[in-house]
C-alpha cells in the first residue's frame, strides 16, 4: 500500500489531470482492490468538479474533526451513461473542502492556527497521521493532488507521501522550478521521489532532448503526449479515462499507472517527527542568520 503525492511546481502543467488518469487507471486495472484520490488543490478543485460534486464531508471537516473520516470518503461520481452504474466502484474521492463554482475559493483545508505556530503544525500533522493511519486499513493506493503553490498545505501534502510524482512540461523554466521543489522536499521533510511525468509533449517537440532535461529532476516514467481530446474532455468537467481510454493521452497514463502500482515504495516516516526536526533544525540554524534557513523558515 502506498501513499503518492503528485507535484507541479508550475500551473496549467496537467498535474490534475495526471492525477485524475492514474487514479482511474489505478482502478481499472486492480478491480479488487480501493484507490483514494485526495483533492488537496484548493485553487482549481479540479477532483471535486469532475468526480465528487457534492460531498457531504470534505478533509477539512476531518481535520476540524467536524466530521469522521468515514463521512468524508465519496465513491466516485463517474457513472455510465445508459445504465446509471458507477464506472469506478472501488475509487473513492476525499475532497479538500466545500465550495461551489463560481464561490470564493476556500483560503485552506487546514485548521485555524491556535497557540503557537509550532503546537499548532504538530497538532495537525498528527492528525494527518492518524487519517494515514485508517486509511492504510482500506486502500491498496492512494494518490494525492496537491496545489501549484507552496505553503503549509503543500508541505502537509508532500509529507503524507511515501513517494512523490513531480508533472512538468517541455518548458524550461518549469523543469528548473521542479528541480528546485524536488530538492527542498528531500532535504527538509526527507520526501522519496518516485520519478517524474513529462507532460504534453507535442510533435514539434525533441522528445529525446525533453526526456533528457527532465531526468534531471528524477527518473522519467512517461511522456503523455498533447492531446486535443484531453482538453475537450475537461471543459465538459470528465477526464480523459473516462471519455477516451484509447486516446494518446490516457494510453500514456496507463502505462504510467501500471509502473506504479507494481513499483514497491517503501513507507514513508510519520509526518509529526519529521517536521518537528524540521523546526528544531530551522531553530538551530536561524541563530546563524544564513539566507538559505530564512528562506526554509519561510516555507513552513
Amino acid at each position: 500500500m502506498s501513499f503518492i503525492t503528485v507535484i507541479s511546481s508550475k500551473g496549467g502543467s496537467g498535474k490534475s489531470t495526471t492525477v485524475m488518469g492514474l487514479g482511474l487507471w489505478a482502478s481499472k486495472l486492480r478491480p479488487n482492490q480501493n484507490v483514494l484520490l485526495i483533492d488537496g488543490d484548493l485553487v482549481v478543485n479540479t477532483l471535486q468538479f469532475k468526480m465528487c460534486r457534492s460531498p457531504k464531508a470534505t478533509l477539512a471537516d476531518v481535520l476540524q474533526k467536524f466530521s469522521p473520516l468515514e463521512d468524508a470518503l465519496h465513491q466516485c461520481d463517474l457513472v455510465d451513461p445508459d445504465t446509471g452504474k458507477a464506472l469506478y466502484p472501488n475509487l473513492g474521492i476525499l475532497p479538500a473542502a466545500k465550495r461551489r463554482r463560481g464561490q470564493k475559493r476556500r483560503e485552506s483545508f487546514l485548521p485555524p492556527m491556535h497557540g503557537s505556530r509550532y503546537s499548532s503544525v504538530m497538532r495537525v500533522a498528527q492528525r494527518f497521521d492518524d487519517m494515514k493511519d485508517q486509511l492504510r486499513k482500506t486502500f491498496s493506493q492512494v494518490f494525492v493532488d496537491t496545489p501549484a503553490t507552496r505553503g503549509m498545505e503543500h508541505m502537509f501534502l508532500a509529507g503524507l507521501a511515501d513517494g512523490v510524482v513531480y508533472v512538468t512540461d517541455p518548458a524550461d523554466e518549469s523543469i528548473e522550478a521542479t528541480l528546485g521543489t524536488a530538492s527542498d522536499l528531500e532535504r527538509m521533510l526527507g520526501v522519496q521521489t518516485i520519478g517524474v511525468v513529462l507532460n504534453r509533449l507535442s510533435s514539434s517537440h525533441n522528445k529525446q532532448q525533453w526526456i533528457k532535461k527532465a531526468s534531471e529532476i528524477a527518473p522519467v516514467l512517461g511522456v503523455v503526449p498533447k492531446d486535443d481530446l484531453v482538453d475537450d474532455a475537461f471543459a465538459r468537467n470528465i477526464p480523459i479515462v473516462a471519455e477516451d481510454e484509447n486516446s494518446p493521452a490516457s494510453r500514456a497514463l496507463k502505462e504510467i499507472a501500471l509502473k506504479l502500482i507494481e513499483t514497491r515504495i517503501k513507507p514513508a516516516e510519520r509526518i509529526a517527527p519529521r517536521l518537528e526536526s524540521v523546526f528544531w533544525g530551522l531553530a538551530e540554524s536561524l541563530k546563524s542568520g544564513s539566507d538559505s534557513t530564512r528562506e526554509d523558515a519561510e516555507k513552513l
